[in-house]
């Protein structure tokens, strides 16, 4: 009879154990809230279609195929600093592919704060009527695919790439195009907006589809902005569009002789880099500036600060040329605001006391003088502590189950020898 307990309790324990390990080992891909998801796919279909923001978060690096977005759905992909490499494509009903993201109409989507990549088949992210999306904080690479074009975008669509986003195109492809379409009488364009302190390492494609009412409007109809970036590919612009549709503000230019036509009034190029094309005013002796704006020596870049909950940390920069207007901090959640000023936080330094809740928060400082402002890196908050495992961290979700199947098989035997009694 001793024997039969113990044999139950055994069966009981090992039953346990193996149907905790098959739910780790089912673990979701992403997760919307505490509710997780095996792909991107099954997790976007989740998203109600009413435009209410919903954020997906990526758990662990993930292979998987081209995400399509319906109608209405208003969506933040936050990689989590992991890579998502996209193995097939999507097929649209015109037949193309799109091997990567494809936002239907009236669809917005944002992704940030980690990697998409490729298998051979390429990499695309194809807009749709009235889709808008931004890139911030994402790399797209796909070096190791030999045809793809990043961004293209049809008509009332609006790109924005912002933050430290870097794209790097197979050679002799597109990072991204603005082109104007006129088929069927209903385009209207699209707007590309890039404020990015990385690079665009790709053709820069700017034009119309050749019919005569494309070449005439299509400086109006598709805009392109450019506030800064590290461009190290060519610009394709079509002769025949005009230049109304572009304007340079800043940024850095392999290819400086293509973008000369397109700067903004009172800039120049010097070195490939877009500068001011009238000298700096003297030194007016009133906020301690030298006549340019400040200068940050420290972060150089992004930087990603551990903290444990409920504990502090101090974030610093350090600039040169700091006078009239002097820091002011900022914040962005992750809440759908954005960045937000931090209330107060007007010094060189900012003391925060996380919770679990501020986790992936970033933060960076603008620093101000006189003749203008410039911006740290981002510090991005990583808020550690406790001793329950993540999904994903394979190695914590094991040692969780040693942990239980150790206490349950403990608890058998102990109730095991009091019924032998």
């Amino acid at each position: 009879m001793r024997c039969k307990q113990k044999i139950l309790a055994l069966l009981l324990a090992v039953a346990l154990l193996l149907a905790m390990s098959s739910t780790a080992l089912a673990a979701g891909v992403c997760k919307i809230g505490d509710q997780e998801y095996t792909s991107l796919a099954e997790a976007v279909a989740a998203v109600p279609t009413d435009g209410t923001q919903t954020t997906i978060i990526l758990l662990g690096n993930t292979t998987g195929g081209g995400v399509k977005v319906p109608s209405g759905k208003n969506i933040i992909f936050d990689l989590g600093g992991y890579t998502y490499t996209v193995t097939d494509p999507l097929v649209g009903s015109s037949g193309t592919e799109t091997n990567g993201f494809q936002l239907l109409r009236d669809s917005n989507i944002k992704i940030q704060n980690g990697k998409i990549d490729s298998t051979e088949k390429g990499l695309k992210i194809l807009i749709q009527n009235y889709a808008n999306l931004t890139l911030e904080d994402v790399t797209l690479d796909g070096r190791q695919a030999p045809n793809c074009n990043y961004v293209c975008s049809n008509n009332f669509g609006e790109v924005n790439i912002t933050g430290n986003t870097n794209i790097y195109a197979a050679a002799g492809q597109a990072a991204f195009d603005v082109y104007y379409w006129p088929e069927g009488g209903y385009a209207e364009g699209v707007t590309v907006n890039v404020n990015t302190t990385g690079t665009i390492d790709g053709k820069i494609e700017y034009g119309s589809d050749g019919t005569e009412d494309g070449k005439a409007n299509v400086a109006e109809k598709a805009k392109l902005n450019i506030q800064d970036g590290n461009f190290t590919g060519t610009f394709s612009i079509q002769e025949e569009v005009g230049k109304a549709g572009i304007t340079v503000f800043g940024g850095s230019f392999t290819d400086a002789s293509t973008i000369m036509p397109y700067l903004a009034p009172g800039l120049k190029l010097e070195g490939g880099k877009v500068v001011s094309a009238t000298t700096p005013p003297a030194d007016d002796g009133d906020d301690g500036s030298i006549g340019y704006p400040p200068t940050i020596l420290s972060p150089t870049g992004n930087q990603v600060v551990a903290v444990m909950a409920n504990g502090t940390v101090t974030l610093s920069v350090d600039a040169t040329g700091v006078g009239f207007g002097g820091c002011q901090w900022y914040v962005n959640r992750g809440d759908g605001q954005g960045f937000v000023p931090v209330a107060g936080a007007t010094g060189a330094s900012l003391t925060l006391y996380p919770t679990f809740a501020d986790n992936g928060s970033q933060y960076y400082c603008r620093v101000m003088n006189g003749y203008g402002h410039v911006d740290s890196g981002y510090f991005i908050l990583s808020v550690v502590g406790g001793m329950v495992p993540k999904t994903g961290d394979q190695v914590s979700v094991t040692l969780w189950v040693c942990l239980m199947a150790l206490g349950v098989a403990g608890a058998a035997a102990v109730l095991a020898r009091r019924r032998s009694r």
